[in-house]
């Protein structure tokens, strides 16, 4: 596989973003496979919105965790922004998800002697881009979800 391309450039509206093909992914647990998904098809283009919802045990954590490359899958195959996850190396995963993937957990993971602007910034900080693109990027997401008359508030 060529390496990653990471640069921002523009790319069409209706671009596949996600796509999974009978992706599987099970556990053992003793002698007894636990399938977490079975046989997942997915397409998700850009801008589409798109939610998980289902019981407890049901497998959303695991479809994120595999199809952000943080998990492989059992059989099936996982294609983000056109790449094979299941061909690219540790280091590209890596640079993947700094550069094009962003995490919102359950639990709280707010620095709590940061104030908003420093919380978002340091996920783009430790992403390589340069300061001016942090500045503008961080107040588009704090005006985005109405916070960035807060954002010098910790």
């Amino acid at each position: 596989m060529a390496a990653l391309q990471l640069e921002d450039v523009q790319r069409p509206a209706d671009e596949v973003m996600v796509r999974t093909v009978d992706l599987v992914r099970t556990y053992q647990l003793g002698s007894e496979p636990v399938y977490a998904l079975r046989g997942v098809n997915l397409e998700i283009k850009r801008g589409q919105f798109v939610a998980l919802k289902g019981r407890s045990g049901s497998g959303k954590t695991t479809l994120l965790n595999v199809v952000s490359g943080l998990d492989a899958p059992t059989s099936g195959k996982v294609e983000l922004l056109g790449h094979d996850l299941g061909t690219a190396s540790e280091r590209e995963l890596l640079e993947l998800r700094r550069r094009h993937i962003g995490f919102v957990f359950q639990s709280f993971a707010l620095i709590p002697t940061f104030s908003a602007f420093e919380n978002v910034d340091l996920m783009l900080r430790i992403g390589g881009f340069d300061k001016r693109q942090r500045s503008r990027r961080v107040r588009e997401c704090l005006e985005l979800v109405g916070l960035l008359k807060w954002a010098g508030h910790r």
